[in-house]
């Protein structure tokens, strides 16, 4: 109250003036950092949807048969889709786990498929990092074939 008084004697300004434009300015002040929450939640939204898909088509590499090319195609357009809002850190990371599954391929030793799947852990942990503060999961993957 102190302000608006200064405000009053020394401009001459109406404490009523004064009451309304600073309730407009909170008001307006309001209106753009809900639209700002409003945006980041819809990223937010676009995101865990992206990288959900993105988990699910990850699950081709597990499972070789007869639609392999059709759930690679899948895989290659969510890849390309999530290059929107991935992390640089998940993204090394899922390029890692890629280049560890050709190694695997290659040569499908115990040696190898332990190593894809230290990458796979990594890459999910990475994932959960990006939405959930929590200690480090201990995930375990299990490929059933």
């Amino acid at each position: 109250m102190g302000y608006i008084s200064f405000f009053e004697y020394k401009l001459g300004v109406d404490k009523e003036i004064i009451i309304i434009s600073i309730s407009a300015m909170g008001a307006i002040a309001g209106y753009f950092i809900t639209h700002f929450l409003e945006i980041e939640r819809k990223k937010l939204e676009e995101k865990t949807k992206l990288y959900r898909d993105l988990v699910s088509k990850l699950r081709i590499f597990m499972f070789l048969d007869k639609d392999s090319q059709f759930k690679i195609k899948l895989f290659e357009d969510t890849y390309y889709d999530s290059w929107l809002y991935i992390s640089t850190s998940v993204y090394n990371k899922l390029l890692s786990y890629l280049g560890q599954y050709e190694v695997w391929q290659k040569a499908p030793t115990e040696e190898n498929k332990k190593e894809l799947n230290k990458k796979l852990i990594s890459l999910m942990q990475a994932i959960r990092d990006e939405f959930i503060f929590d200690q480090k999961a201990k995930f375990k993957n299990y490929i059933f074939q």
